[in-house]
C-alpha cells in the first residue's frame, strides 16, 4: 500500500496533495480532437468544497 507522510485518511491525502502541488494539472479532459484541458489541484480542491457544502446544505450527514 502506499501512503502520504503524514495522512492516515484519504481526506488528509487529498488535502496534502491539494496544498503541495495547488498550480499542476490534476484532472484533464479532452473535447472531441482537441488537446486536453487541465483543470489544478487548487481548482480541484475548489470544486470538491463546493459539493461538500451543498451536500451538507442539503442535510447529508457529515461522517468522519
Amino acid at each position: 500500500m502506499t501512503s502520504v507522510e503524514g495522512c492516515a485518511t484519504l481526506y488528509e491525502a487529498f488535502v496534502s496533495s491539494v496544498e503541495k502541488y495547488a498550480d499542476r494539472p490534476a484532472l484533464g479532459k479532452r473535447v472531441g480532437d482537441g488537446p486536453y484541458q487541465w483543470m489544478s489541484y487548487k481548482a480541484m480542491g475548489g470544486a470538491v468544497s463546493a459539493v461538500a457544502s451543498a451536500m451538507i446544505g442539503a442535510g447529508l450527514p457529515v461522517h468522519g
